[in-house]
């Protein structure tokens, strides 16, 4: 990602944050309907793991400008139990909720180059994740 990316991602997010409980909803919504099997891998009561989220996005996210940083968040994520159980698919129907809530919260401010920095940011973020997965799982 370039500096430019990293800030449309940044900003973009902070837009978000004030709304965060209602874009996590939305996007677990979507994560379901997508995939409803996604559903039992997860508790009945959602909030916290949906807070839990929001609050690693947000250090990720702070962190973009600092690879090995927001690396050492997502080996964090790695070590869940959650991700032992999910397929390459499952990362690529996240980061089609993800996109869909981010065009749905970000309205028109959800341009061209946004979804571009997005993508760019989610793709890093899930060659980072599927490799240290692997590595855990090993």
């Amino acid at each position: 990602m370039d500096p430019s990316q990293i800030r449309l991602v940044q900003h973009s997010f902070t837009r978000l944050a004030p709304d965060a409980e209602q874009i996590a909803d939305l996007c677990c919504a979507r994560l379901f309907q997508l995939d409803p099997a996604l559903r039992a891998l997860l508790p009945n009561d959602l909030r916290e793991p949906k807070r839990a989220a929001v609050r690693w996005f947000a250090r990720v996210v702070a962190d973009l400008h600092e690879p090995t940083r927001w690396h050492g968040a997502v080996r964090e994520l790695g070590r869940q139990p959650l991700l032992s159980t999910l397929e390459a698919r499952h990362y690529d129907t996240f980061g089609s909720a993800l996109i869909w809530t981010l065009e749905r919260g970000l309205g028109e401010e959800f341009t061209f180059d946004v979804l571009g920095a997005w993508v760019s940011f989610y793709a890093q973020l899930r060659q980072t994740l599927s490799s240290k997965q692997g590595e855990i799982s090993r």
